[in-house]
This record gives structure tokens, sequence and C-alpha cells, in this order.
């Protein structure tokens, strides 16, 4: 925020006077409305030193701008305006004719209006206003659409191999549904981009058949083939995996939810707890609506960093509950048992760093956090770790291909989280690989001579329990090729710091271990939760409102 930032304190989601401690949600758009108008009701002379030192810029940048130009003039550096052409001129005709109905300026126009209705979340109705009604038309978001579609497309068919998210959403009303699919996959680059392939209505039940017909047509609609999917993302609903072995994808849970579902089984002994443990839970949740865990988490983080001022509010306004020490010390109980949950919940969500490579780490992590953790509310971290540990042992996480070649990958990991036997899983993906190569520059073999099957050396050589067939030259280069670079690349450090793509776009990498490259192009496409498609749904929720 420029020069406010000598006044007030910036975070992702606040703004706070450094003068009186006043706290608002930080203004979008780089607006600065808010701000000024607490420093003119609050700090009026900070407002005014704040102006004077704007007019006091301003004046010193155009006294330098003017010397600047007085200087070139003098040495002749600026060049003369030089006048139109006739034939640039544009005639009095043909401005009128670019605004015509089907004009250049009318296109572009109408264009860059649907582009802010679409990515504003603005509804189409807007445009039946009295000012723009007649200004848009509903085939210019079809046009908008295909172009769109087209640049997708052209992405999608660059990529060797995709990865999905899915799920299913229903508006408040339930008058609403739609089922969205999101593609995801590494590119030449060694870069994570994602895009938004469907965003289909559901009409009628939402049955796996139902389902699967739809992201069929996606499916069909960008031309993605079956060899060419890796794996989809979704939730644990029976409906979606059923959907998934239908399609005849292969098909994971998201990571996020069963953190969710985990964290409570936690929560739900909090009803257990003394009665003064639940009149806190009573007041600062609202009653019959839902709260995510790790929304309530941030309310009692903000809580507590805010306590000293809502102490003070709460005397001034003694028409709300009070907060005694009990209800404090409940809150930091809490915070301390959600703190490793909410922190690796918003790391599975990040848009690009967590793919399914961080699944098994952090799964470990975790485990290891809440086993340490020797708080009173120990009854509660037992049950969230018991109910993470049944989640995934019933999934096989640690078992899955997709997840531990996807974590041995990953330079931050490599096998310090996956037991010594799976490196054969690894070993057996590089050969094959390496084979394939091999294969690839293999010389065509000259053909042996038939033999007299009626010679007795012969049939007493085929007959000999020792006999043998040498193993295959090119078969056992590809097996050493593997087993080399998987040798080298594993006994190396992990860097934790490292970002894994930047890794694998190092020329030097890249070229050292070409095997390994190949199989993280493949395994790190797989997003760890479907965030993408919830962050969709939020979008979604703003269009299809009563506004």
């Amino acid at each position: 925020m420029g020069k406010y930032s000598k006044i007030f304190t910036f975070s992702d989601e606040f703004v706070v006077c450094k003068h009186c401690k006043w706290t608002a949600k930080k203004p979008g758009y780089f607006s600065t409305s808010l701000l000024r108008h607490h420093l003119k009701t609050k700090h009026e002379d900070v407002l005014e030193t704040l102006d004077a030192d704007k007019k006091e810029v301003k004046e010193v940048k155009a006294i330098a701008l003017k010397r600047t130009l007085t200087s070139e003039q003098e040495q002749g550096t600026v060049e003369p305006v030089k006048k139109p052409k006739v034939s640039e001129i544009v005639s009095i005709e043909k401005a009128f004719t670019i605004w015509t109905s089907d004009g250049v300026m009318t296109l572009k126009a109408e264009r860059a209006l649907m582009q802010l209705v679409c990515t504003s979340a603005l509804p189409l109705s807007i445009v039946k206003s009295k000012g723009l009604r007649n200004f848009v038309s509903v085939n210019v978001l079809n046009t908008l659409y295909d172009e769109y579609k087209s640049k997708v497309k052209a992405m999608l068919d660059e990529a060797t191999s995709l990865s999905f998210t899915c799920d299913a959403w229903s508006s408040a009303d339930n008058r609403h549904a739609l089922i969205a699919l999101t593609a995801h996959y590494v590119d030449a680059g060694m870069h994570p981009p994602f895009a938004i392939v469907g965003a289909s209505p559901i009409k009628g039940s939402h049955n796996a058949e139902n389902m699967k017909s739809l992201l069929a047509k996606v499916l069909t609609t960008f031309d993605i083939t079956e060899n060419k999917i890796h794996l989809l993302v979704r939730d644990a609903a029976s409906s979606m995996k059923k959907t998934a072995t239908l399609l005849n994808i292969q098909s994971i849970d998201c990571f996020a939810h069963k953190l969710q579902l985990s964290v409570k089984d936690g929560l739900k002994l909090l009803g257990q707890m003394d009665s003064s443990d639940e009149n806190i839970m009573s007041r600062l949740l609202t009653i019959g609506v839902e709260v995510r865990w790790n929304s309530m988490y941030d309310m009692l983080v903000r809580f507590l960093e805010n306590r000293k001022a809502l102490e003070l509010f709460l005397i001034d306004h003694p028409k709300y509950p009070t907060i005694d020490e009990l209800d404090w010390a409940l809150m930091k109980k809490m915070v301390d048992v959600l703190k490793p949950l909410a922190s690796a919940t918003k790391f599975v969500q990040h848009r690009e760093y967590a793919p399914i490579f961080v699944v098994i780490p952090l799964y470990k992590v975790i485990m290891r956090e809440l086993s340490v953790n020797s708080s009173p509310m120990k009854k509660v971290t037992d049950a969230i770790a018991n109910g993470l540990r049944r989640r995934m042992h019933e999934e096989g996480y640690e078992d899955q291909e997709h997840f531990v070649l996807a974590t041995m990958v990953d330079p931050r990991f490599k096998d310090t989280y996956i037991a010594p036997d799976k490196r054969d899983i690894l070993l057996q993906k590089l050969e094959q690989l390496a084979g394939v190569q091999s294969r690839g520059h293999e010389s065509p073999e000259v053909e042996d001579n038939d033999e007299d099957e009626s010679n007795t050396f012969l049939r007493f050589w085929c007959d000999s329990p020792t006999s043998s067939v040498s193993p295959n030259p090119i078969s056992i280069d590809a097996k050493a090729k593997a087993f080399s670079e998987m040798e080298d690349y594993l006994s190396r450090k992990p860097s934790f710091s490292i970002d894994p793509f930047e890794f694998w776009r190092n020329d030097v990498n890249s070229a050292k271990y070409p095997l390994t490259e190949q199989l993280a192009i493949k395994y790190l496409s797989a997003p760890a939760t479907s965030a993408k498609c919830e962050r969709l749904f939020s979008t979604a929720g703003l269009i299809i409102n009563l506004l």
C-alpha cells in the first residue's frame, strides 16, 4: 500500500493502525478509502501530513520533469510531433462503421464486458439493466467460451499425462447442482498448470451413472483418451467412487477430507468435557450452523491474539457474554491441539506445491506431532490420530504406487518416508522406461539358421537341465542403467527447502536422472486434494444468489 505502510500494518487478511491498534479487514483492489476515512475521523493531523507529503512529492516530480524537457529541447533531442498523414486520418463514416452491431469496436467492447462478467462472478442478469440491456447478447458468451475452450484444449493436447480433481456441489436452496472437473499436468517446462474443463449442471439424481455420463461428455469434448489419464482425486462418497470405476479411471480420496473427518472425531469428545468447556463452545460457535474446524481454529487464534482488546471491549459492552480465565485456557488448549492439523490443511491446499507427493510425509509428521502431545486434551489428540490412521490404512496409502512413486521422485523426500521394500517399485518403473529407450535404439537381430531337430547333439542340449538361454543384453543394460540412476538419486541427501519442480527444471538434474524425470512428469501431476473444485464452487455460490 505504499505510503500507507508507514501508518498501517498489513497482513494477508487484516490491516492494523499503528497509532491506535484499530483493526479492519484488508480492503481489496488496492482501495484506500477505508484507510483515509479512519485517518480523517481518528487521526486528522496524520492525514494532513500524509497529503502534504504527497503534494510535495508531486511538485518535486513536476519540477524534475520540466527540467528534463527543457534540457532536451535545448540539446535538440526532443523530436517534433509529426502530423498524421491524410491516409491515416479516420473518416467520420469509418468511425461510425466500427461501432455498428457487428463492427470491430463493438465486438471488442462486448468481449471485454463478457470477460468482466465471467471473471468477476457477476450474474448475466446484470446486462438486463437499463444501461446495459442492448450492450451484450448471449452469443458473446458462446463466442468467448469457444475461444477459451480452444486454448484449454491446446494446453491439454501437449500434456503427456493428465490427472483430475472432481467434486459435486449443491446450492444452499438445493435448486442448483454442479459437478466440476479440473485437469492437472506437468508441462514441458516442468511447471504444474491446471485448467477447469467442466462445470456441468446435474439434472435429476446424483447417482454414479448420471455423473459418469456428465464426466464422459466433458472428456470427449476435449478429446481426452483413457490412456492419457493418470489419476482422479475425489471425495470418499460411494457415488464418486463408483463414478470413477464406471469411467475405468484409477482414483484416490481427497486427503484434506480425511483430515477434516479425523479432526471431527476428536472434536466430538469436547462435548464430554465439563460444563465450562461446553459453555465457551456454545458462545463462540453459531448454533445451527456447521462450522469447519479450520475456521474455528482461525477464530480461536484471532481471539488469543487480540485478548487484551477483547477484554476491554467486553468491559465497555456488558451485554455481551463474558470470557473468564477458564475460557481463555480452553481456547489455548484447543489451538495447541489443532495447530499441526491446521498447518497441514493449508499446506495440502496450496495451489502449486502440494500434489500427492506430500501426503505420506505429511501423514507421518502429523502422527508424530500428535503422539508427542501430552496436553490435558490427550484424549482428543488420540482420537484424531486413531481416526486418521484408520482412514489411511483403509485406503492403503503407504502401499499404493501413486503415492510411493510421487513421494520418491520429490527431491525433498525421496525414500525418507517410504518403507525400504518399496524401493523395488521405483526400480521396476525405471527398468521399464530404460527398456523402452533401449529397444528404440535396438539393431535388427540376425536370424539363426534353422537347426536339424533330428540332430542328437541338439536334442541332448535341449534336454539337459543345465541348458539355458543367455539373458538379453538389452535387458541387462536397462536394469543396470535403472539401478545405477536410482542408487545415485537416492544416495544424495534430500533438500527440504527446494521446489521440486525447480529441481527437475534444472538441466543438470534432468540430464543426470532422465528416467526419474519421466516419472516425475507423470506422478507429480496429481494434486493431494480436490481444493480446485471447491474454489470453483465458491465462485458458483457468488453467481447463484438472491442479489
